[in-house]
């Protein structure tokens, strides 16, 4: 009777195990320490999974060993998406509060004007290929009737005014109409003369000089957008947990190797 009763309650012993080191593995005790408040605690865990079925931990120590390397490729995962966010905000920056200077350096020799005096749309950075070459194409047919335009301008002949509108895209002359009701231009021909010559003109050629280096000013942005200190930094870290990862990872393999070396000595 004895005997069962052993018999019994090592079958509950192991069956009680067996339950807390299922929630171990679930709900780790280090996890409320790795996992941050905007993080997944679903993630982590199916992490955490993965790497007791890799690894099948004997015991706490084990276990505690497991999570351990769990904890530190999350870090790792998190120091990635902390690389991305700075190199994401420093591009955002230098679009915003940069943009001449850069699309300056970006257009290589494609581009001797000054770019200091227009308020540049940030949209054409995230513009695709086709994208740039229909923008490009209608900048460049913009560009064409504006300087057809000016070639019929006589600033001594009225009559060469709605010639010279005419010739003009739909768009130009939208923005011509837009100009007449404030007080700086009057419907003249020397004075859309001046339009043209002063606004527009200026404004679609360094349109077409960016559109037609677009890979070049983008690849510009991108590398003035890398924060070499903060990433030394992360970097610095990152071979940090390397490390840790390297010596966690050895401790475990030499204590599976012992216990399946007394595992067989037992049998």
């Amino acid at each position: 009777m004895t005997g069962v009763n052993k018999e019994n309650e090592l079958v509950v012993a192991k069956e009680s195990y067996e339950l807390s080191r299922l929630n171990a593995v679930r709900h780790g005790i280090l996890s409320r320490y790795t996992i941050l408040p905007w993080e997944t605690q679903e993630e982590y865990e199916n992490l955490h999974v993965s790497l007791v079925a890799e690894y099948a931990p004997g015991g706490p120590t084990e276990e505690h060993l497991v999570e351990e390397i769990a904890g530190i490729i999350w870090r790792k995962r998190r120091l990635r998406l902390a690389e991305t966010a700075a190199f994401r905000k420093k591009y955002r920056s230098k679009i915003d509060h940069d943009r001449s200077g850069t699309m300056a350096s970006g257009i290589v020799g494609a581009w001797t004007g000054s770019t200091n005096n227009f308020h540049w749309i940030t949209d054409v950075f995230n513009l695709n290929p086709e994208e740039v070459a229909q923008e490009l194409q209608e900048a460049t047919e913009a560009f064409q009737s504006a300087e057809k335009a000016q070639e019929i301008i006589d600033p001594e002949s009225p009559d060469t005014y709605n010639p010279a509108l005419k010739m003009l895209v739909d768009g130009i002359r939208e923005w011509w109409e837009e100009e007449l009701e404030g007080e700086g231009y009057s419907p003249s021909p020397e004075s859309i003369l001046e339009f043209l010559e002063v606004e527009v003109i200026p404004f679609f050629s360094l349109r077409r000089a960016v559109l037609s280096n677009h890979g070049s000013i983008i690849a510009q942005v991108q590398g003035e957008a890398l924060d070499t200190e903060k990433l030394e930094n992360l970097a610095r870290y990152e071979i940090f947990l390397d490390r840790k990862l390297e010596r966690i990872l050895s401790i475990l393999l030499k204590l599976q190797a012992l216990r399946k070396e007394q595992e067989q000595d037992a049998e």
